[in-house]
């Protein structure tokens, strides 16, 4: 398995990373939560797919992926920087040499390999590094593609990235949807539930909102339909027509897999409604926690039990009579 597929394997990038799950946080961990908690008391917080989504798996979920963000601790896995180079190259294509660069091909368990690397950021953050041997100069490149003010990708995730975009538009659902598009990287503003709401999708047409969805390991019909309930893909969509299109546009997913399959999905009106009505038990639950936690804030730190509904546990299996 090459590095590629190493980095690349997995579901669509960003949307099923874990982040560690820590028995107490750290007292800079503490004083952003207490922060970011008074600010949803206040309701000053906007959500967004991603918050509650992180928060209907367990409401220590949310907290750690709002900590994430806070701390900015998700500069970004490989897969993730791919699928925004993707996204880039393929919607907003001008934008790609501000954004990303390409790094040189160098081994950085060798010397020169790491010499090359070093010289390579020195010449792009315009500095040099005092770092001269391996370990130190390992170090400094690691902190040099988080700090050089773009996102870096290699040779060969470019190459597979423009496989991957040729493959979308000769496919003739997905090109016929992508030539259709009036408007790309569409970010959005709307009320739902009580609450303000921020969100942004690949693009849109007159007719239908269209999204990108990369599924490395397989893209086939079964294989997307599992990671679209998994990843609450059709909450996605509810939030995006019924919240900010107000259910006037159709909405697709269109997913592809490093073995460049394509496959084009729409997901119906009926499922978005059902998904719209699971937003809005998941905001219920939201607010009660919210409520609870004004007596008790270490309501904030429950896991899956939170859901349960007998004191709890869950129950598994049927009755007998």
């Amino acid at each position: 398995m090459s590095a590629i597929d190493d980095a690349l394997i997995g579901l669509e990038p960003g949307q099923d990373e874990e982040f560690e799950i820590l028995a107490e946080l750290s007292d800079e961990e503490t004083t952003a939560w207490d922060k970011i908690r008074g600010q949803i008391e206040r309701r000053e917080m906007t959500l967004s797919f991603s918050k509650i989504k992180a928060f209907s798996k367990s409401p220590f979920h949310f907290v750690r992926y709002m900590l994430a963000r806070e701390l900015k601790r998700d500069d970004g896995t490989p897969a993730q920087i791919f699928g925004d180079y993707f996204d880039c190259i393929t919607t907003t294509p001008d934008e790609t040499k501000d954004r990303f660069v390409e790094e040189p091909k160098a081994a950085m368990n060798r010397k020169d390999g790491c010499q090359t690397l070093v010289s390579f950021y020195e010449e792009l953050m315009n500095c040099e590094f005092v770092a001269k041997t391996v370990p130190e100069m390992q170090a400094a490149i690691k902190t040099a593609r988080i700090e050089c003010g773009k996102r870096v990708v290699t040779a060969d995730q470019k190459k597979l990235a423009e496989a991957l975009k040729n493959r979308l538009y000769r496919n003739e659902a997905a090109g016929r949807l992508m030539n259709r598009l009036t408007s790309t990287q569409v970010s959005v503003e709307f009320s739902a539930f009580g609450w303000r709401w921020k969100g942004k999708f690949d693009g849109e047409s007159d007719t239908e909102v269209d999204d990108l969805k990369l599924m490395m390991q397989d893209a086939s019909f079964q294989a997307a339909q599992y990671n679209m309930r998994k990843l609450k893909y059709a909450w996605q969509g509810a939030l995006y027509t019924i919240g900010a299109r107000q259910g006037k546009k159709r909405f697709y997913n269109i997913c592809l897999d490093g073995s460049l399959g394509v496959t084009v999905i729409h997901i119906n009106r009926h499922e978005l409604i059902k998904a719209w009505n699971q937003i809005e038990e998941c905001v219920t639950e939201f607010e009660r926690c919210i409520y609870e936690g004004l007596d008790d804030p270490g309501i904030w730190f429950s896991s899956y039990d939170f859901f349960a509904p007998r004191n709890g546990v869950y129950e598994f299996g049927t009755y007998d009579y």
